[in-house]
Order: structure tokens, then sequence, then C-alpha cells
């Protein structure tokens, strides 16, 4: 989920945006990426404004728990209660559904990205390849014998 204010001239150089857009174009036309564009004049809910960002984090592996990251400015807060959990996935639905579709967002970045021009010439990074997701490793905590 991206912010339109995060992808316009605000959010850097115009060479540095062209590069980024280019970039999250090839991002979303993967499989196991969807992108979100939350228009600048969307409305959220009841006019809800999310006071900070945050990340919702699922694994693969049942063992690791779902988990929430709120940024701020001095650190960041991971939370793991599940009905602190419930509340940002409820606002996280919220947004997505003032959001552009995942289709009408992947044409607005490329049309964005196409409008600032060529990407940087700084080499093509490939993108991995997409049919497996990455393995999630828990820590091992060591367990101290008496």
């Amino acid at each position: 989920m991206l912010e339109e204010a995060a992808l316009g001239p605000r959010g850097g150089p115009p060479e540095v945006m062209a590069g980024q857009l280019h970039h999250l174009s090839r991002l979303g036309e993967l499989p196991n990426v969807t992108l979100w564009v939350l228009p600048a004049q969307a409305k959220v809910s009841d006019w809800y404004l999310p006071e900070t960002a945050f990340s919702i984090y699922r694994f693969a592996d049942p063992d690791d728990p779902d988990a929430v990251a709120v940024e701020a400015l001095a650190a960041d807060l991971i939370l793991t209660e599940e009905a602190m959990l419930a509340r940002y996935v409820r606002v996280f639905d919220w947004l997505r559904e003032a959001a552009l579709s995942p289709d009408a967002s992947l044409a607005w970045i490329t049309e964005a990205a196409t409008a600032l021009g060529p990407p940087p010439d700084v080499g093509a990074v490939p993108l991995p390849p997409s049919s497996t997701p990455p393995v999630q490793r828990r820590r091992r905590t060591q367990q101290r014998s008496s």
C-alpha cells in the first residue's frame, strides 16, 4: 500500500523517482507482489487517517507469530498481541478498500514512471524468481543448563 504523496514529486528528485517508479512497475508484474496506490483524495472508512505508518507481517511457518511493525520517529514498535493485530488488520482493510485496485495501481505507477522518462542507467537489477516464496526461519533460543 503506497500513498500517492510518497510516489509524487515530493518523494525525491525526478531522476530518483523515475528509477523507483520503474522498479515498482517491474515488481508489480510479479505474481507474488500486489501493489495498491492510495490516492490523495481517497476517503478511508469514516475519514480515518492513520497516525503512523505500519506493516503487517504474516509468515509461512505457523510457529512464527503474525506481527505488526509500527513506525515511530525514534524506534519501531513490534506488536504480536491478537487484539492489537486485529485493529491494524481492520485499518489495512479500510485502506485497501479506499485504494485503487491492483490493476489500476500498476497502471498509475507505470504511467507516472513513463511521464518521468526512462529510468536512470544504473544497470538493471534482475528480479528474483517468484515461483516460490522465501523460507522464514525462526530464531532458535538456546536453553541454559543450571
